[in-house]
């Protein structure tokens, strides 16, 4: 039968184990061993993939190792590592998914997507939003994210990239060395321009709703006092500027860290 030569993974919960019953091979032909019940329980096309046990063929490119079936991906090992790790319960997985850059953020989601793990998508969402790969580098992040089609994270990392930063950045950008320019327009850049500044507006808008102090009564009995202490009006000033900066809700969450009201 047809064997193929995989480079060590650096993962040391998939390798060889009597506990395995399947190896994924991701497209640079790294080999992960794994339990199929854990792709079944994370992914709906993995569990109707495995639901009935196909025939190997030879002749197709099929191929057994080890006396496992081997399942070709088209995904980097370093994505399918990621999403194998989120995959695996904590009490199996003693390691921590690590986004190290915003290229494997976005292939991450797109497979996550692809495969349709819903939870498993969530989770490696709420890390890359908390995180500060995006807004450390928003224009990589937008590269990144236009060119496998991730459209949540492009909307994201349009949030931070100013009308300034666009034009640096399409006049500094060199499309012959910088490949990643390549997969997305000047319309497209326009359009998150244009989007980060209705992020800015309707941010501002609620920022200034809630500073106003007026009494308001809502249909669900609750009501707004003007009687707010007067730390509440500075601190939706400092949010308000926070937020004409980048108007995302990170922001709000750095202030709470950053401020001391005396609580």
């Amino acid at each position: 039968m047809a064997t193929t030569t995989a480079q060590q993974h650096s993962s040391p919960l998939f390798i060889k184990t009597t506990k395995a019953d399947i190896i994924i091979q991701s497209a640079d032909n790294v080999h992960f061993y794994v339990a199929q019940c854990f792709l079944s329980h994370a992914s709906t096309i993995f569990k109707d993939m495995f639901l009935v046990p196909l025939p190997v063929n030879v002749e197709d490119g099929d191929e057994i190792k080890e006396g496992l079936r081997i399942v070709k991906l088209s995904e980097e090992s370093a994505v399918l590592e990621c999403l194998l790790l989120i995959c695996h319960p904590r009490s199996v997985s003693f390691r921590d998914v690590e986004l190290k850059d915003v290229e494997t953020a976005a292939s991450l989601l797109r497979a996550l997507h692809k495969y349709e793990m819903e939870d498993a998508y969530e989770y490696a969402w709420k890390k890359l939003y908390t995180s500060s790969l995006v807004r450390d580098e928003p224009m990589r992040a937008f590269a990144a994210a236009c060119r496998v089609r991730c459209m949540q994270m492009v909307k994201f990392a349009a949030r931070y990239i100013s009308e300034e930063q666009a034009t640096g950045a399409m006049r500094e950008a060199d499309p012959n060395s910088d490949s990643n320019y390549s997969f997305f327009t000047l319309k497209d850049l326009k359009r998150a321009v244009k989007y980060r500044e209705e992020c800015i507006r309707v941010a501002e808008a609620v920022v200034s709703e809630g500073s106003t102090g007026k009494q308001r009564r809502y249909s669900c009995g609750h009501q707004i006092y003007p009687n707010q202490p007067s730390w509440m009006n500075d601190y939706f000033k400092m949010i308000a500027d926070a937020f004409h900066e980048n108007p995302c809700g990170t922001v709000v969450l750095d202030l709470l860290v950053e401020l001391d009201f005396g609580w």
